[in-house]
C-alpha cells in the first residue's frame, strides 16, 4: 500500500510504528514548509523562551524534533531533514519553498490554488 501524503512525517512516524505504508514526495510538486518560532511579549519567561527557541535551530535540537516529531529543518545541516531534502533532489525532486512573506503576500490566489489541488485529489 501506497499513501501519497504532503505531511511525509506522518508516513514515517507510523512506518515506524509498524504499519504498511510509505510517503513518497511527487518529483515536480515537492514544499518545504517552515515553522516559525517566536517569543510573546508578555511572555512570563521571556529569556528562557529565547533560549528555547535558540536551542531548537541547533543540530541537537533538530535531533530532537526528529526523534519526537518526524520533522524538522532543511535549513540545518547535518539534520535527518536536510539530507532527506538533499537525498529527494538527487532522486529528482523539485523543491518549492512556501515561506511566510509569500504566504501572506498571495494568500488570495493561493486559497485558490489550495482548493483546486484539493478538488483534483477528490476526483470533482
Amino acid at each position: 500500500m501506497e499513501r501519497q501524503n504532503c505531511v511525509n512525517a506522518v508516513c514515517r512516524f507510523v512506518r515506524q510504528k509498524g504499519a504498511p505504508v510509505n510517503g513518497r514526495i511527487f518529483k515536480d510538486a515537492g514544499i518545504l514548509s517552515y515553522w516559525y518560532l517566536a517569543v510573546p511579549s508578555n511572555s512570563a519567561h521571556p529569556n528562557a523562551a529565547s533560549l528555547l527557541s535558540a536551542f531548537l535551530v541547533t543540530k541537537e535540537g533538530q535531533d530532537i524534533l526528529w526523534k519526537t516529531e518526524k520533522t524538522g529543518s532543511h535549513l540545518v545541516e547535518g539534520t535527518n531533514m536536510f539530507k532527506f531534502v538533499k537525498d529527494q533532489e538527487r532522486q529528482g525532486v523539485k523543491f518549492y519553498a512556501n515561506p511566510v512573506s509569500q504566504v501572506v503576500k498571495n494568500h488570495e490566489n493561493q486559497s485558490r490554488v489550495r482548493q483546486k489541488f484539493q478538488d483534483i485529489l477528490a476526483g470533482k
